[in-house]
Order: structure tokens, then sequence, then C-alpha cells
């Protein structure tokens, strides 16, 4: 897409400088056309405004000469200059001479062109009417020129005009298709109630399906990470409850086996208590008053010798017990 839109750009600036380079092409002829023209005109002007001129300026010479008639050189006495300014004066001398000369030539040439002028008149008024014809033949040519210029103006107007219309024309046939197809959307909306989607709704539509994807997969391997933990912990427990069963099992097996023991410990001391006779228990019964005669006669054994000890009154008397 994006470079479609740039391909788009790249043709519009294309036709925009073909369009600019047209125009100043245009320009350029115009331009070129009346300086031409314009150069034309003046060249006339300016030959006839430099015979003018030329004779003007010869008849002010000739008055100016009349009343100012030609003016002697100075010259310094030879006594007071010394060699070099002598060679100054007659260097100056010899430019002056120079310059009189060249005057002279030149009022020569003047006179001279006068008296032709003079004399030939007729020839100059002939000449004249030719320029005059000339001129208007000229200026009859440069308004045909200038016609032909403009018509040549105009059909490139025209032309440039008739682009530029057949590109209007065609932007607005695009704009009334664009505008054609929103309104067959929009009838599309009202009849069925759906909308075509755009191409931003059906990109994010796109990236969303992508994410559900995505979060979907990771789900899924979450849900494996937590059944394998699961499995790895139920078998752990299950490992350890079968070794707690066994211990218990052992455990009780050992207590049942020691309870038998003790069982049958007291039962065989019941059993032999049940043979005794009774010549035994007389037996028993003289042997205990036996051991309590023992028992007395130890005990007053004692209690004299006690009181030997104990005595009151450096030994005379003699504790009765």
């Amino acid at each position: 897409m994006e470079e479609k839109m740039k391909q788009k750009e790249l043709k519009r600036k294309e036709k925009e400088e073909k369009k600019r380079k047209k125009k100043e092409e245009r320009k350029k002829k115009r331009s070129q056309i009346a300086s031409f023209f314009k150069a034309m005109f003046c060249f006339t002007l300016d030959v006839v405004e430099e015979e003018e001129n030329e004779n003007m300026m010869v008849v002010e010479e000739e008055n100016k000469e009349e009343k100012n008639p030609e003016e002697k050189s100075p010259s310094i006495p030879a006594d007071q200059a010394t060699d070099d300014d002598q060679e100054e004066i007659m260097k100056e001398e010899e430019e002056k001479v120079e310059e009189e000369e060249v005057k002279k030539v030149e009022k020569k040439k003047r006179k001279t062109r006068r008296g032709r002028r003079g004399r030939n008149r007729k020839k100059e008024e002939e000449e004249e009417k030719t320029t005059i014809t000339e001129k208007k033949e000229e200026e009859t040519d440069k308004t045909e020129m200038m016609e032909k210029m403009a018509e040549v103006n105009t059909k490139e107007e025209e032309e440039y005009n008739s682009i530029e219309e057949e590109e209007e024309m065609s932007k607005k046939e695009k704009r009334r298709i664009q505008e054609e197809k929103l309104k067959n959307k929009r009838w599309r909306r009202e009849r069925y109630g759906k909308r075509e989607k755009t191409k931003k709704e059906k990109r994010t539509e796109k990236e969303k399906t992508k994410k559900e994807k995505r979060t979907e997969k990771e789900k899924t391997k979450k849900e494996k990470r937590t059944e394998k933990e699961k499995s790895k912990k139920e078998k752990r427990t299950e490992k350890e409850k079968s070794k707690k069963e066994k211990r218990t099992e052992k455990e009780k097996s050992k207590k049942e086996k020691r309870t038998g023991k003790e069982k049958s410990k007291k039962k065989r001391q019941r059993g032999k208590k049940s043979k005794i006779t009774k010549w035994d228990m007389i037996n028993e019964e003289e042997n205990v008053k036996k051991d309590v005669e023992k028992l007395k006669k130890e005990e007053e054994e004692d209690v004299v010798e006690t009181a030997l000890r104990f005595q009151c009154g450096g030994g005379d008397g003699v504790y009765v017990i």
C-alpha cells in the first residue's frame, strides 16, 4: 500500500513539473517575440533621431565659430624659459596646430555635406517618401506578425486550457464515480443493514486475529506447562503417600507383634499364678512374718545405739525411750 501511494505522488509531481515547464516555455517565447518587435521599432526611431541630431550639431558649431573667432596661442619669451620649458612649449604649440588643422578639415566636410544636402533636396525628398513607404510596409508587416503571433499564442492558450479542462473533467468524473460508489454503499447499508469494511478496519481485524491466535497459543503452552507440573506434583504426592503408607504398615506390624508378645507374656504369667498351690501361700506368709520380726529387731537396736551416743550431764543420765 505504501509503494502505491508513493507511485501516485511521483506521478502527480511529474504532471506538475510538465505543466510548469510548458508555462515557462510560453513565457520565454512571448518575451522573445516582444523584444524582437521592440528592437525593430526602436532601431528605426534611433536612425531618424541620429540624423536630426547631426544636423543640429553642425548648425550649432557653425554659429559658435562665427561668434568666437580663433584665439591666438600665448607665447612665452625665450629669455625667461629654460630648455625643458621650451621643449614643453613647443610640444603644446604643435598639438594646438594639429587640433586647428583637424577642426578645419571637419568644417570642410560639414560644408560639403550641407552643400550636397542642399543640392540634392529632391533626392532626399524622394528618399524620404521611399522611407515613409518602407516604414508603412514595415508597420504593416509588424502588425501582421503581431496578429500571427497573437493567433499562435491564442492557439497555445486554447490548447493549454483544453488540456486543463480535460484534466478537470477527469477529476470531476473520478469524484462522480467515488460519490456513486459511496451512494451504492449507503444503499447497501440501508437495504441489508451491513457496512463494507474499510482498509483500516480490515487491518485492525487482521491484527486482532493475529493477537488472538498468539494469545491462544500462549494459553495452550501455559496450560500444557501447568498440566505437566500438576502431573509431576501428583506423582510426587503419590510416591510420598505410598512411602508413608508402607511406613505406617511396618509400624503397625511392629506394634502388633509387640502387643502380641506382651499379651503372650501376660498370659504366661497368669498361667503361672494359677498354678501356685496353698502350701506355697503358707510358706510365703511365714517368710513374711520372719521378715517383719527381723525388721523390728533392727529398729530397736538402732534406737539403743542412738540413745547411748546422746547423753546429758557428762554422760551420767541416759535417755529412756
